[in-house]
């Protein structure tokens, strides 16, 4: 099975991560995951699990950092996902913790995603106003393009990704960004409304 409901999942999560930037990237992949769902025409199911799989992810990183990826396949297969799902998710890590190559469309924007939202992230922290609405897509193209601005972020992965799904640099930038922008109270990236 998937998760039966959001709530479920989000349950879970809790169980496995209680750390701030890991919660605001969940959010944030799942978000630009329903999007890339919805835009591929998917019914509701389709674009419900298209997100719980980008927001269960990393469920992994805080309990079992030395073995990522691998860590979400235990605790997912121990409350009965389904294997394409956990696939899914052990898929983003290929080339780096696995060798689970993503094949399906799913799986693909999961890889380039997961990735990409980090370094969007990134790219947030580092403006003064910490104001996701005054990132653009060009400021991402050119810290994409910087080896020193964010240096641990795998720009292979990414341009492996950006094969994958056959979206250049600046749509898949432009991707990231909107799916962000859309939940930016979420991720803690819109000051304004931490003023209210």
């Amino acid at each position: 099975m998937m998760p039966a409901s959001r709530m479920m999942a989000a349950d879970l999560f809790q169980d496995c991560v209680d750390d701030e930037r890991i919660t605001a990237l969940a959010f944030a992949v799942e978000n630009v995951m329903r999007r890339f769902a919805e835009k591929k025409g998917l019914d509701a199911r389709e674009v419900k699990k298209w997100g719980l799989v980008g927001f269960l992810h990393d469920v992994d990183n805080q309990l079992k950092p030395d073995n990522q990826c691998y860590g979400a396949q235990e605790i997912m297969t121990a409350v009965n996902y389904d294997e394409d799902f956990i696939r899914a998710v052990m898929s983003h890590g290929y080339g780096v913790y696995t060798d689970i190559k993503p094949e399906t469309d799913m799986e693909k924007a999961l890889y380039l995603s997961a990735e990409f939202c980090e370094l969007v992230y990134d790219s947030v922290l580092a403006l003064e106003s910490h104001d996701i609405e005054e990132l653009t897509v060009e400021d991402l193209v050119r810290n994409f393009n910087d080896p020193d601005f964010a240096p641990e972020r795998n720009r292979e992965v990414i341009n492996r990704g950006l094969e994958l799904t056959g979206l250049s640099l600046e749509e898949a930038a432009s991707e990231m960004l909107d799916g962000m922008v859309e939940i930016a109270y979420a991720l803690g990236l819109d000051p304004d409304e931490d003023d209210e």
